[in-house]
């Protein structure tokens, strides 16, 4: 019984200690929304690797309205780690039921740092978003060295 109970205590330091992986929960919880998803959109974002610095990458942001009919806004943040080279950073449109809003960004990794990209969408009272760590590395340095920055909230 000291055993497990030992055992069970390192266990919870050790997943305590670890790097902590920004949750949409966390981002709304700054942006003042609540995390509803009563039409059923939805939103994704993906980045095409995790760069090296000096290294360009592809960054994707996908929007799905399901069955939500109105106006949208679809934002895409980059952190300070990244540079805009070029895409839409931003869209505001009608849409329709089922209707996809795909937003391609191109950006330089310019800072070496535990970066998170953010995107997402807000109509009426409703703003839900997307959040992925993607740290910027160099030779010598390995992601375990970084601490995770969440997104800077405008």
């Amino acid at each position: 019984m000291k055993k497990r109970l030992i055992f069970l205590l390192i266990l919870i330091f050790i997943t305590s200690c670890a790097k902590p992986q920004w949750q949409e929960e966390d981002i709304c919880s700054k942006l003042n929304c609540e995390i509803q998803k009563p039409t059923n959109e939805d939103i994704s974002l993906n980045i095409s690797k995790k760069p090296m610095l000096g290294e360009k990458v592809d960054i994707v942001v996908t929007y799905n309205s399901r069955d939500y009919q109105g106006n949208v806004k679809v934002v895409v943040e980059l952190p300070e780690g990244y540079q805009y080279i070029s895409g839409n950073k931003e869209v505001n449109s009608f849409v329709t039921k089922n209707q996809e809003i795909k937003l391609d960004i191109k950006a330089k990794a310019i800072q070496v740092g535990g970066w998170t990209l953010m995107a997402y969408f807000e109509h009426d009272d409703l703003k839900q978003p997307a959040v992925v760590y993607s740290p910027v590395l160099k030779e010598g340095v390995d992601e375990s060295m970084l601490v995770p920055i969440p997104p800077k909230l405008k």
